[in-house]
């Protein structure tokens, strides 16, 4: 029966153990000798190959729908500091772009009276570690008017 099995899953092309042998009809199995014979009993369908089972992707599904919908990301999820999860470059970025808009902002309104290019040339070269250490340098050097 193993060089059976062995022709049929070449045949079949799977693996041995996803050979089906029907239990009914072993004595005529039995005496098969040549691959025509396999192929014989294939067509029969006293041997087959059912289908390999597959992991079932429902739940993984649902849970990058929750994911998405920002659930499932509490602190027993969490590995590693703020600053490895968020990345340099990306609290990089949030910071500079809070505060050009900051004082893009101030500039709408007329509050910086002079030195608008010099200031965002030192948010550009990292000078200020985030909104309110530029304020309090715009206030410091008199460049931000009083509301």
């Amino acid at each position: 029966m193993t060089t059976i099995r062995r022709m049929a899953a070449r045949l079949l092309k799977v693996g041995e153990s996803r050979v089906w042998i029907d239990p009914a009809q072993i004595s005529e199995i039995s005496k098969v000798v040549t691959k025509d014979d396999v192929r014989r009993l294939i067509r029969l369908g006293y041997i087959s190959a059912p289908q390999a089972k597959g992991v079932p992707r429902v739940k993984g599904r649902l849970h990058a729908k929750k994911a998405r919908k920002g659930r499932r990301s509490g602190q027993g999820r969490k590995h590693g500091t703020g600053k490895t999860r968020k990345g340099g470059k990306d609290a990089w970025m949030s910071r500079i772009r809070a505060q050009r808009s900051m004082l893009k902002e101030l500039k709408m309104k007329n509050r910086i009276t002079s030195g608008y290019r010099e200031v965002y040339f030192k948010i550009k070269g990292g000078e200020f570690a985030d909104r309110s250490h530029l304020m309090n340098y715009l206030k410091e050097h008199g460049l931000i008017k009083a509301q």
